[in-house]
């Protein structure tokens, strides 16, 4: 699988913008396409095993279960947007920054 983020400008107009969308790497179709609320991602990762997704944007950090693309959580990170972020090695944690701080939040097992 393949996730991306669909381009948002700044007024974050528009039915999708800032969204993540989860392709198929095999043939290019479009798997799912996750949203929460008025949140803007701007970043997504796999983590190493493929089992979880992690986006972020301008105001929370979600994490989805890739078996089902259901929420396991959200952390809100206002006032900062996260720019970056990994599944640390071995699991259980994500290690996020954003242009002023990092960080590290706490993922649940799957």
């Amino acid at each position: 699988m393949l996730a991306t983020v669909q381009a948002w400008d700044n007024t974050g107009m528009g039915p999708e913008n800032g969204s993540i969308k989860v392709w198929r790497a095999s043939n290019g179709a479009l798997i799912k396409t996750l949203a929460l609320g008025t949140n803007l991602f701007n970043s997504v990762r796999f983590s190493a095993d493929g089992s979880l997704l992690a986006g972020s944007g301008r105001s929370q950090i979600a994490i989805w279960k890739c078996s089902n693309w259901s929420l396991l959580q959200t952390n809100d990170v206002a006032p900062y947007s996260i720019g970056n972020l990994v599944f640390r090695p071995g699991g259980g944690e994500l290690i996020v920054n954003s242009w002023m701080e990092e960080g590290r939040v706490s993922v649940p097992p799957t």
